[in-house]
């Protein structure tokens, strides 16, 4: 684990760091390298000294609360009064408490908090990955987002919560791999839509549901009908904890642990995730029973976006009434 204050040494009296005008100067930049300012790795980097050659650097750790310099990894001759004196030189007189501000990048956030390795946001939490949020929260891997929750490696989203590998989104909710989307939602691989729903495989489309092209009031009827029976409900795909049981393709940067998903189903991206979203949805009859008023043709591509069939519902009886409810609601009340 790097800590405040790190820095590498060549053992011939070459002392690097990161100085408080280059961290400054590279996050107004935007951090494009995604350097970790109390990483020793990236210190190396940003220095020029990259791969095998940045084992040839003794690693440090000063702390400047106990002044105790600290040896990370001794991998050449033992510099360490050389080491400790220019880390001296340079902390004096500075506001410590400050720089460990900007080192950890926490001085770029304004009113965000809980956000890990994310940068510039405003009013925004919970972002892992995710930079330039505007009032968006628990975005993973998504940047550029406005008033806009819940999105998993989606960009530059607008009022639109809960898509996934979807960029470009305004006031549009639930997308799968699909980018430019106006006032749409659970769309599944569509480019450039506008107030369409349950869509696949589809482009530059307008009051299409379930790739059935509507007229726009009944288009309108539609997408209201569903967004009651969801009642807010959105198929969030951004669980960490779930994604990692379930043993889906792990990342690891900078000592910083995420998940991404590579897995295809049938050939289709990033289908798993989002099919795992929808199996937790509290409304399953409701929907299906719905969405069969439209047609047999509107149930199939429901089922190939969301994963759910009819075989996810069962059949309950109690005290003489049988109802039709979701297997996983059943699980849950202990029926089945």
């Amino acid at each position: 684990m790097c800590n405040f204050f790190s820095a590498n040494s060549n053992g011939k009296g070459e002392v690097i760091f990161f100085k408080t005008e280059e961290v400054v100067n590279e996050m107004l930049k935007g951090n494009p390298e995604n350097y970790d300012f109390n990483s020793h790795t990236s210190i190396a980097d940003f220095h020029g000294i990259k791969g095998r050659a940045e084992d040839k650097w003794n690693k440090w750790e000063y702390n400047p609360d106990t002044k105790k310099l600290k040896i990370d990894s001794l991998n050449t001759k033992n510099d360490d009064n050389v080491v400790e004196g220019k880390i001296k030189a340079y902390l004096k007189d500075k506001n410590i408490d400050l720089l460990k501000r900007i080192h950890s990048k926490e001085f770029f956030n304004n009113h965000s908090d809980g956000n890990n390795y994310s940068n510039g946001n405003n009013y925004s939490n919970g972002n892992n990955h995710s930079d330039g949020n505007n009032h968006s929260n628990g975005n993973n891997c998504s940047d550029g987002n406005n008033y806009s929750d819940g999105n998993n490696y989606s960009n530059g989203n607008n009022y639109s919560n809960g898509n996934n590998y979807s960029n470009g989104n305004n006031h549009s909710n639930g997308n799968n791999y699909s980018d430019g989307n106006n006032y749409s939602y659970f769309l599944q691989n569509c480019q450039g839509t506008h107030e369409s729903i349950f869509c696949k495989d589809k482009q530059g489309i307008a009051y299409m549901c379930f790739n059935k092209q509507f007229d726009k009031g009944i288009a309108k009827g539609v997408i209201n009908n569903i967004k009651n029976i969801l009642k807010s409900w959105i198929p969030h795909t951004i669980d960490y904890k779930e994604k990692k049981e379930r043993g889906w393709y792990r990342v690891y940067k900078q000592g910083n642990e995420y998940i991404k998903e590579y897995m295809t189903v049938y050939g289709e991206k990033h289908i798993n995730q989002y099919h795992d979203a929808w199996s937790r949805c509290p409304y399953k009859k409701e929907l299906v029973d719905y969405v069969k008023t439209l047609g047999e043709d509107c149930l199939k591509v429901f089922t190939k976006i969301t994963g759910i069939t009819c075989e996810d519902l069962v059949e309950i009886t109690i005290e003489g009434k049988t109802k039709r409810i979701s297997r996983l609601s059943a699980k849950e009340l202990g029926l089945i």
